[in-house]
């Protein structure tokens, strides 16, 4: 839980109009935040709107401030309460005209006034609760999508390196092949000069053999 009490008041009579929670707050909590409230309205400050926090010895802060219409809002919250969440809320209950559903005798905040405002703090404190859970949730996303990546990185890595496997047994291959082609190119080669050297000398002893016969002839 992140606020520990809220209060609201007249700061003209210095008067109380109403308090969350309404019942289980800490006496010593109370006690000090009614003693804010009143230092502050006796001390006679007149700007409106004007957003303060006090800090509570480390355990959190006190946010107040005084209104267009003149009341008094103050919100103890622990340090998970973030300062514009204290202010938002003081608005919203503003808006929803909280602080004018007063019982006309005693000057606080009716039944139906202290149910509004149990309900909007409480409302508060879920809708917080659920960012909370979305934004958990979004993290745990996003390192499910990291590790995804990773993998698919390694992966990656994994398929480069056999491709620089394959391209390297491609490439001794090619060298072997080449080697192979210029050795049978060499031995073809030789092998037509063989068959060209035996063809001319056939064809000289023929013609050594048959010009003499010619000649004898005659």
């Amino acid at each position: 839980m992140s606020i520990k009490y809220l209060l609201i008041g007249n700061p003209e009579d210095c008067e109380e109009i109403g308090h969350y929670p309404d019942r289980g707050a800490s006496k010593t909590t109370a006690k000090e935040a009614d003693k804010i409230f009143k230092k502050l309205s006796q001390s006679g400050i007149q700007t409106k709107d004007l957003r303060n926090k006090v800090d509570n010895r480390g355990k959190g802060y006190y946010y107040f401030t005084i209104n267009s219409k003149n009341i008094f809002f103050l919100i103890l919250g622990d340090n998970n309460l973030k300062e514009r969440d204290a202010f938002a809320l003081m608005d919203d209950i503003q808006k929803e005209n909280i602080p004018s559903m007063i019982d006309s005798k005693s000057g606080k905040l009716n039944k139906e006034g202290r149910q509004q405002l149990k309900e909007r703090v409480e409302d508060f404190e879920k809708n917080k609760s659920n960012r909370i859970e979305g934004i958990q949730k979004e993290v745990e996303e996003v390192k499910v999508t990291m590790k995804n990546n990773i993998k698919n990185m390694y992966n990656n890595v994994e398929n480069v390196e056999d491709m620089e496997k394959k391209a390297n047994e491609l490439r001794v291959g090619a060298e072997e092949y080449n080697k192979s082609a210029t050795k049978l190119k060499r031995v073809t080669w030789w092998q037509n000069c063989k068959w060209w050297i035996i063809l001319i000398v056939v064809i000289v002893l023929l013609i050594i053999i048959i010009i003499p016969v010619s000649l004898r002839k005659k």
